[in-house]
């Protein structure tokens, strides 16, 4: 039963750092802030200011290459799973590592998975190179 706690704390402090369970946490406080929203029709047009936050919102989440929940209409036992998007099981992974560390007698060790830290970099590489070009474009514009 000791395993059980150490393996609860080892994927906790995982996940409290974990962008990709930011993003669904960001996800969940959304749903649960405009829950209230969806049984009422409102007769304004939201305005500009919500869009551009929606819009900031969703590139913001196809920059991280998270998957829009909803977004396909095949069963999920059809759906294809692509590692680099599915958090949960990432984690899966790394608490089955440890399980088995642990029933080794050895300690917890961090797993690396070479295709989400590959897809990682790649992304951080694309946001850095947008960012450089934002910084170009507003330095060349006349004040």
């Amino acid at each position: 039963s000791t395993h059980l706690q150490k393996l609860k704390d080892a994927s906790k402090a995982r996940i409290a750092v974990d962008d990709g369970f930011k993003l669904i946490a960001d996800d969940i406080k959304t749903y649960k802030e405009k829950e209230l929203d969806r049984s009422r029709i409102s007769l304004k047009e939201p305005s500009e200011k919500e869009k551009k936050e929606e819009k900031a919102r969703e590139e913001k989440r196809k920059a991280q290459g998270a998957k829009k929940k909803g977004s396909e209409d095949k069963d999920d036992d059809d759906a294809e799973v692509h590692l680099v998007d599915d958090y949960h099981l990432q984690e899966t992974l790394k608490v089955a590592t440890d399980f088995m560390a642990l029933s080794a007698g050895k300690p917890l060790v961090a797993l690396s998975i070479p295709e989400v830290s590959k897809a990682k970099a790649e992304r951080l590489a694309q946001e850095k190179s947008k960012e450089k070009k934002g910084q170009s474009a507003k330095a060349k514009k006349p004040n």
